[in-house]
């Protein structure tokens, strides 16, 4: 139990190792971005890739809402990035909240079993 709480710190928590490396994560996605010179679309891929792995630390704090909400978001912006890099835009925003709809569904039903 107490090296969980060091990872993740206790439950309902903000503090924990976890914290730290995300938050540095983040950093290192931003200076990547600056070398790459992809400020947009590549900081909704860095939000959404930071969201899921918030996702991931909520669950491990027994949030399994927080879970698949950040995965949606995280999915959502990752998709929006793609759609704008490509240059699409309409109707395929309403292919992707097709997919978060049935994800979300999905794991609705699937988690009251």
């Amino acid at each position: 139990m107490a090296e969980r709480e060091a990872c993740f710190g206790p439950r309902g928590s903000k503090v924990g190792i976890w914290g730290a490396i995300s938050g540095g994560v983040f950093i290192i996605g931003l200076g990547i971005l600056a070398i790459l010179d992809l400020w947009w679309p590549g900081i909704l891929v860095l939000i959404g890739v930071m969201a899921i792995i918030g996702g991931f630390v909520a669950y491990q704090r027994g949030s399994r809402v927080g879970l698949w909400t950040a995965i949606y978001g995280g999915i959502f912006l990752i998709g929006v990035a793609i759609l704008w890099y490509y240059g699409s835009w309409w109707p395929e925003i309403l292919f992707l909240i097709g997919i978060i709809i049935i994800l979300s569904g999905l794991t609705t039903y699937y988690s009251r079993r």
